[in-house]
């Protein structure tokens, strides 16, 4: 299991494509998760549902990534 960099009390995880791939996101409050896509890489980030950065992160698009 892989999870985002995020503040305390903010878990952000993604399964590994061995397990499944579901993600899970839990939080205190509520939050807006976005994802861009590239070719070569996923960026997502995790926001406040009032706008303040919570997280970010780039995942490459290779089986490992």
């Amino acid at each position: 299991m892989r999870c985002l960099h995020a503040p305390p009390g903010v878990a952000i995880c993604q399964r590994l494509p061995a397990e499944t791939d579901t993600t899970i996101a839990t939080a205190p409050q509520p939050v807006v998760i976005g994802g861009d896509t590239h070719l070569d890489t996923v960026h997502l980030a995790v926001i406040t549902d009032t706008g303040n950065p919570l997280s970010d992160s780039e995942f490459t698009t290779t089986p490992t990534g």
